[in-house]
C-alpha cells in the first residue's frame, strides 16, 4: 500500500477523482515535504466497482472491514492483456460487437 494508507484515513474515504479534494486539503499538511505515491489515485473504486463499502477502518491495526453494499451484483474485470496494449483492429471490432450483442440481450 502508499504511504498514504498508513497515514490517513481519507485515503480510504476520498471518492473524488483528484487527490486535492477537500479532505485533503489542510493548510497543516506538508505538501512541501510529502509527494502522492500517484497522482490522482483513487483506492476507493478499488471495492466500490464491486460493490462494497468499508464497515470499519483500523490503520493502528493495519486492519479494513468491508461490506458488501449491493447483494447479488458484481463489477466487471477486464483481463489486463485488453487494457495495457494495444490491440489489432480485428480484435477490437469482435470484442465490441460482442459487447454490444451481450447489452442488448440483457437490457443494458
Amino acid at each position: 500500500m502508499p504511504w498514504e494508507a498508513y497515514c490517513f484515513d481519507a485515503f480510504w474515504y476520498d471518492d473524488t477523482t483528484e487527490m486535492t479534494s477537500l479532505m485533503w486539503q489542510d493548510e497543516n499538511f506538508p505538501f512541501h515535504v510529502f509527494r502522492f505515491s500517484e497522482s490522482g489515485y483513487n483506492i476507493t473504486y478499488s471495492w466500490s466497482s464491486q460493490g462494497y463499502k468499508i464497515k470499519s477502518l483500523h490503520r493502528e491495526r493495519s486492519r479494513v472491514v468491508f461490506r458488501k453494499a449491493e447483494k447479488n451484483t458484481s463489477g466487471i474485470v477486464l483481463p489486463k492483456a485488453m487494457v495495457e496494449q494495444q490491440l489489432p483492429d480485428e480484435i477490437v471490432y469482435k470484442f465490441n460487437k460482442m459487447v454490444r450483442q451481450f447489452m442488448k440481450d440483457n437490457g443494458l
